[in-house]
């Protein structure tokens, strides 16, 4: 795929939403760029592509890490919203993330949104941050 062994080419996995490269892509492409790299867009499901003919292939893989792991992870959402057209849901929500021996490991605001296929609705979207627990003391005295 390399136009010369001097220029390698980086296929950047992304979805069919964004074939031209994720929101902010131009600092990532600038910076490939910089370093002698060819960067190439291409989406992750598309049949078309020739992943073995690539030098390096950069894919988000963020839950694949997290479950690769021997820890069990388990989810306990709270605080949901939801928002639902014909179309496409959207769901905000406060996620606890616990190990298999009940350890909380931590929470996370996170937005969902899914869409409608002929096939089902399809997570197409997930974002979180961290978030951290707050103790509210115990009121010690009158509360007027």
């Amino acid at each position: 795929m390399s136009q010369s062994p001097e220029r390698p080419v980086v296929l950047l996995a992304t979805c069919a939403w964004f074939p031209d490269g994720e929101p902010g892509h131009d600092a990532l492409d600038a910076a490939l760029e910089g370093r002698g790299l060819e960067a190439r867009w291409v989406v992750w499901d598309d049949v078309s592509v020739d992943w073995a003919a690539a030098d390096l292939i950069a894919v988000r893989a963020t839950w694949e890490q997290i479950f690769a792991g021997e820890t069990k992870l388990s989810f306990r959402l709270e605080h949901a919203v939801m928002i639902e057209t014909v179309g496409l849901a959207m769901q905000s929500v406060i996620e606890h993330v616990y190990s298999a021996d009940g350890t909380a490991r931590g929470a996370a605001a996170a937005t969902n949104i899914f869409m409608r296929t002929p096939s089902g609705w399809r997570l197409v979207c997930h974002h979180a941050s961290p978030v951290t627990a707050v103790v509210m003391p115990q009121p010690t005295g009158p509360l007027h």
